[in-house]
């Protein structure tokens, strides 16, 4: 059961996971432009683990 005060836990959570899935996507396009040699990926597969 999620308690009222993990709501802003989660939100953070959330954000955190949004932004490494936005900074892999600038990167993808980045090394398809050729402006960048090599990716290392943020997204995870559990990334709440």
């Amino acid at each position: 059961m999620l308690m009222t005060s993990d709501i802003p836990t989660m939100l953070r959570l959330h954000r955190a996971m949004f932004m490494a899935r936005e900074v892999d996507r600038v990167e993808q396009a980045l090394i398809k432009q050729g402006l960048a040699h090599f990716h290392v990926s943020g997204a995870a597969m559990n990334p709440l683990r």
